[in-house]
C-alpha cells in the first residue's frame, strides 16, 4: 500500500495505497534526474481493528492495461498519487479519490 492514507470506520481501520508491482525502471522522460518508478497495478485495502493485525481486502480500484485507454488517467503507466478514501454517511458510500 504505497503511499497509503488511513480511514476509521465503525471500529475498523482501513488502508489504501498505491499497488506498485513489477520491475523497477527509469522512464526517458525521467533520465535527467534518475526518477525511477513502478507500473501502476490498482489500489489497494487493508483492515485491522489493532492496528497490529491486517487484513488484505484486495485490489479496490484496478489500473487500465490496454493501448485504447492511454489517455485515461487509471492507465498503468500512470501514477496514482496518495489515494484517499471517505465514508459519506448520506449515501452510505465510500468516496475514493486519487
Amino acid at each position: 500500500a504505497h503511499g497509503g492514507g488511513f480511514l476509521h470506520h465503525r471500529g475498523t481501520y482501513y488502508w489504501y495505497g498505491e499497488i506498485k508491482s513489477g520491475q523497477t525502471y527509469l522512464p526517458a522522460s525521467n533520465a535527467e534526474w534518475g526518477g525511477t518508478r513502478v507500473d501502476l497495478a490498482g489500489v489497494s485495502c487493508y483492515s485491522s481493528r489493532d492496528l497490529l493485525n491486517w487484513e488484505y481486502r484486495g485490489n479496490m480500484l484496478s489500473a487500465l492495461n490496454s493501448s485504447d485507454d492511454s489517455d485515461h488517467d487509471l492507465y498503468y503507466k500512470n501514477v496514482a498519487e496518495r489515494p484517499k478514501v471517505v465514508y459519506n454517511s448520506q449515501t452510505g458510500k465510500f468516496v475514493m479519490w486519487l
